[in-house]
């Protein structure tokens, strides 16, 4: 199916203008220097305020999906094990109900994705989340509600907030774009001060091999001037659960996500037959008129309807019923590297 004006304006940049370097990214770049001194200036001015729950930081360098999510849920499983009680902390990207509340605390059974977000509901069903205007009121109301960690889905470039554990995470398929900064490219800052200022880079992706080059790059191109970036880089395989289910099945899929070829790779790399897809922009709401015209077609072509989690909790209970999840989770082959480095910041003791 055709993507709608929007999606197709989202997806020509984020996936092809930003992962090239033509005439128009050069025309571009002086609003990247305009971008990178308002954004150091920020820097300067901003205050960064300690709180007294410690903070561990999931970010990323570019703007769109870098497989944050599942990494801070897996993060977040470790902590668990060891009866650490953690809640998440994020930005409530599209969450209409702050514009009238400086912070909130996330309930299932109040709230919707319209009214707090996607990510926050995907979030909250595993543990306690708040989202806030600024992510350190979350931090603030999670420490006076006696929470022991705080974990912040995103926030990388937001220094108002001390952070105990700053994790980069990079997908292995887009890397950083064009290295180019916004709007000529994807990033949001100049990688090399972010990746001095990370404790861990992780690199995330379905494919091991593509992973290892991604991770051969990154080193080669700034570990000179971070020397020891070699040593706190680190892979993290997304693998899909409970894939025998999607045998012997075709299927229609709905993408409303930064990168939706991630999603046809990971189902073509699981033998999922994906027949058709509709593909619409990040954070996409999906609206009845659209949604009754793809579960018509697909029941036109025989196919059960497919989506990944986030995708899914965006659409209405009455098509959340037709529909199946690809659901995802985050395996560190280097789980050592990771439980150490929790260990040491906060600690645990992974060996009981």
């Amino acid at each position: 199916m055709e993507m709608n004006f929007f999606s197709k304006v989202e997806h020509l940049i984020v996936n092809r203008l930003w992962r090239q370097d033509l005439f128009i990214n050069k025309l571009l770049r002086p609003f990247s220097w305009i971008y990178i001194i308002i954004h150091t200036i920020k820097v300067f001015l901003t205050n960064k305020q300690k709180t007294n729950v410690p903070v561990i930081c999931i970010g990323n360098l570019t703007v769109g999906g870098s497989g944050k999510t599942p990494i801070a849920l897996a993060i977040g499983r470790l902590l668990k094990k060891h009866k650490r009680n953690l809640a998440f902390v994020g930005h409530g990207y599209k969450a209409n109900l702050l514009k009238h509340s400086i912070c909130i605390a996330v309930d299932l059974k109040m709230h919707n994705v319209n009214n707090v977000g996607d990510e926050a509901i995907l979030l909250s069903s595993f543990a306690p989340t708040y989202i806030a205007q600024k992510r350190i009121q979350g931090v603030f109301t999670a420490q006076a509600d006696d929470f022991d960690i705080a974990v912040l889905d995103d926030g990388l470039q937001d220094n108002s907030i001390h952070k105990d554990l700053s994790i980069v995470v990079i997908d292995s398929e887009y890397i950083l774009g064009n290295l180019l900064l916004l709007p000529a490219g994807p990033l949001r800052e100049l990688p090399v001060f972010a990746l001095k200022r990370a404790d861990l880079v992780i690199v995330s992706g379905i494919n091991e091999d593509k992973i290892e080059e991604a991770m051969n790059f990154i080193n080669c191109r700034f570990s000179k001037k971070v020397p020891l970036l070699k040593t706190k880089t680190t892979s993290c395989l997304i693998t899909p659960k409970d894939i025998e289910r999607f045998k012997d099945k075709d299927f229609f899929a709905i993408i409303g996500i930064a990168h939706p070829k991630k999603f046809l790779e990971t189902a073509k790399k699981y033998n999922i037959k994906i027949k058709e897809s509709a593909i619409f922009s990040d954070h996409y709401m999906f609206s009845e008129s659209e949604l009754d015209a793809i579960y018509n077609y697909a029941n036109v072509l025989k196919c059960s309807v497919i989506t990944s989690s986030k995708d899914f909790v965006r659409l209405p209970k009455k098509y959340q019923n037709l529909t199946q999840v690809i659901e995802i989770e985050a395996e560190f082959p280097n789980i050592e590297l990771i439980k150490n480095m929790l260990a040491k910041k906060f600690d645990l003791n992974f060996t009981s």
